[in-house]
């Protein structure tokens, strides 16, 4: 050898590069929940990879920000409530009237809840098949 690396070193970066992709990855995909600084080290770890082009890490960044962690925000979270009141009188039918207020549309919800759900693991598969390829 003439200084240089060897295969073996050669190949220790490559999988050790492989594996920072893979956790990349992962991060991005439920890094949220390792209060919130997972979801950011794995877009660091996603921009400064060689592995994905320019376009593949812009849609890791614009198409999951915060991964799963917005579907179970939205889905686990709602904002909507549900306010009654009424009156009761001895002998008499109980007269209540309820109104939601806030929160949107079942159908809306839905799709909103599928939309946050399906992209983030169709982005996240797309780029673990990337990774596992390079």
């Amino acid at each position: 050898m003439s200084g240089g690396l060897g295969d073996g070193a050669v190949t220790l970066m490559v999988h050790r590069g492989r594996r920072l992709d893979l956790l990349a990855v992962a991060l991005l995909l439920v890094g949220v929940f390792i209060l919130i600084i997972g979801w950011v080290i794995g877009m660091l770890l996603l921009w400064s990879s060689v592995t994905w082009s320019t376009r593949q890490k812009l849609a890791g960044t614009l198409l999951l920000p915060g991964g799963l962690g917005a579907f179970f925000m939205t889905t686990l979270g709602g904002s909507a409530s549900t306010i009654c009141s009424g009156t009761a009188t001895p002998g008499h039918t109980i007269e209540l009237a309820c109104a939601a207020h806030g929160g949107i549309a079942l159908p809306m919800a839905a799709v909103l809840a599928t939309l946050l759900f399906v992209v983030p693991i169709t982005t996240c598969s797309w780029l673990y098949l990337v990774a596992i390829r390079a």
